[in-house]
């Protein structure tokens, strides 16, 4: 796994700021559909989707603005599924 330094999981940034706005989440929803799409064109359901698994690192501010989300990083492949996988079972 990359070492992101500053990271920080949507979780705790929710917990500390308060809901997303509009841009924020307009940013953050379709890079995690990429995200999920890329695997399940891969044969991969991530199975574990939640605000601990999503991690954002953050831009510079610039020109007196705040600092804004940079990359969205989909975290904890788990669980995954990989679709064309078959269970093997122990004997009994």
């Amino acid at each position: 796994m990359e070492y992101v330094p500053g990271v920080r999981d949507l979780e705790v940034v929710v917990c500390e700021s308060g809901p997303l706005s509009p841009a924020d989440t307009a940013r953050v929803g379709p890079a995690l559909l990429d995200a999920l799409s890329e695997g399940r064109q891969s044969g991969i359901l991530h199975r574990d989707v939640k605000p601990f698994n999503v991690l954002l690192t953050s831009t510079e501010p610039q020109g007196g603005h705040d600092a804004g989300i940079g990359r969205v990083l989909l975290t904890d492949y788990g669980i995954a599924f990989q679709q064309d996988s078959v269970a093997v079972m122990a004997p009994s």
